[in-house]
């Protein structure tokens, strides 16, 4: 069992799946009457492979005389029978019955395709909800499947409506969808309470991410549930980063006024006409405006998404070790904040968000798991985006570089391939960087 927890506190994939496949075999076959171990994870071809050996394969040899004849018998009953043994063992009664009903031409519907009823909509005797309050409480307080999941599937098109007093019960939804469970196993399930996750935290950014924020590191949480928070966060963070497109937006086409042709036309005109139309143009110029500036819409709440997840990174609790055994988690977090971080490109907080970020960085930065380095490095190339290059010339420049010395390091001496890899592509982000910001500083001085 030692050798089981290993594996399923392993951040690699395949080795955690195969713990738990183990772990949840183990159990059954030394206690098949004790509690059963059940996780959740996905089941992949090589999972499947694995849980085939239990089933032990059939002996055809242990069947008896008795069920042969049996089922011989059943079989010449149907006149289904194909056997090679001599005829003559069969009664005269029998050899009758078996030759008429292999003469009989049976009508049959097996040339019939049934219909196509993948597309048909369910209905269902419950109404949909149409205000968010209802679809709380019907998330809440009923047992009712078929109302639970009308109140989950339609919650996220309810929020994005954003509705007055959504700010108010935004961080009290959140709640709900964060404990809430797949009891009558609906199809989805996971990805549409993702969806109307982020969909609240989109449209009430301070107050989901505060209370999502603020409960990452409080207890009577699994890891499941701090992975969820992690994920909502860095989604919302992208899509609050990402400018609105207007373009689709559909406008009514405007009516045209169809207005009667003058027959009093310059002719130059209409030979000028008459000559556009037929003149072939390899190069145009620009045929649409360019598009309007659009402000980002994370800058302003980039700190409510960032620095909560970095306060208790190094607090230890009896159900929760972030620096200890939840290396899976520690990672999530630390591609999580290098997410959040690009997606605050350009807001006034993001040197500052660079700088403890750094910070967090330089205390993991010898990690014995491959993995939290693998992370910590790309945490590392998203600082070097989001910096400006004067930053890295004038105010960090100690700083970054001690970070190049550490990379460098890290190419020598690393063990892990990708490790290495990824230190190289960090390496090369930074001198680019540092060439820029040379040449923006030999532009102002000849200004």
């Amino acid at each position: 069992m030692p050798a089981v927890q290993c594996h399923i506190g392993s951040s690699d994939i395949k080795l955690r799946n195969l713990g738990m496949v183990v772990a949840e075999t183990l159990t059954t076959t030394l206690d098949p009457k004790g509690p059963k171990l059940q996780f959740e994870f996905e089941k992949d071809e090589e999972v499947y492979d694995l849980l085939s050996y239990l089933e032990v394969p059939e002996d055809t040899s242990t069947q008896t005389q008795e069920e042969i004849t049996r089922s011989e018998n059943k079989d010449i009953e149907q006149g289904t029978c194909k056997t090679t043994h001599n005829p003559t063992n069969l009664t005269d009664d029998q050899n009758t019955k078996h030759n008429i009903q292999t003469e009989i031409e049976l009508d049959s519907d097996d040339d019939l395709e049934p219909y196509d009823m993948s597309n048909d909509v369910k209905k269902t005797k419950v109404k949909n909800p149409k205000y968010i309050r209802d679809c709380m409480e019907g998330l809440i307080c009923s047992d009712d499947a078929e109302k639970v999941e009308a109140c989950l599937f339609n919650a996220e098109a309810l929020i994005r409506k954003s509705p007055d007093g959504l700010k108010e019960i935004a961080a009290e939804f959140s709640k709900i969808l964060l404990h809430l469970q797949d009891n009558f196993s609906s199809h989805g399930f996971d990805a549409i309470r993702f969806g109307a996750m982020v969909a609240l935290a989109v449209e009430c950014p301070v107050e989901v991410a505060g209370y999502l924020s603020s409960q990452f590191y409080e207890r009577n949480y699994n890891l499941r549930q701090r992975m969820n928070i992690l994920e909502v966060l860095s989604a919302a963070a992208q899509e609050l980063a990402k400018p609105v497109d207007k373009s689709r937006v559909r406008q009514p086409k405007p009516v045209e006024e169809i207005k009667p042709s003058k027959e009093s036309d310059d002719w130059r005109e209409i030979v000028e006409k008459r000559i556009e139309g037929k003149t072939r143009r390899f190069i145009k110029g620009r045929t649409q405006p360019e598009p309007a500036q659009v402000a980002n819409r994370f800058a302003p709440v980039a700190g409510h998404f960032f620095f909560p997840l970095l306060k208790h990174f190094d607090r230890s609790q009896a159900s929760f070790d972030l620096l200890g055994e939840e290396t899976v988690v520690l990672r999530k977090l630390i591609f999580s904040l290098g997410i959040i971080l690009y997606s605050a490109l350009h807001a006034p907080l993001a040197t500052r968000m660079c700088v403890n970020l750094l910070e967090f960085i330089w205390v993991l930065r010898y990690h014995s798991d491959s993995c939290i380095r693998q992370a910590l490095l790309y945490a590392t190339s998203m600082i070097i985006l989001v910096l400006p290059p004067f930053g890295i010339l004038t105010d960090l420049q100690d700083v970054m570089l001690e970070t190049k010395s550490w990379l460098q390091e890290t190419i020598d001496k690393d063990k892990d391939t990708e490790c290495k890899r990824m230190a190289l592509q960090a390496l090369m982000l930074f001198e680019n960087t540092i060439q820029k910001g040379f040449k923006l500083s030999l532009n102002d001085a000849g200004k």
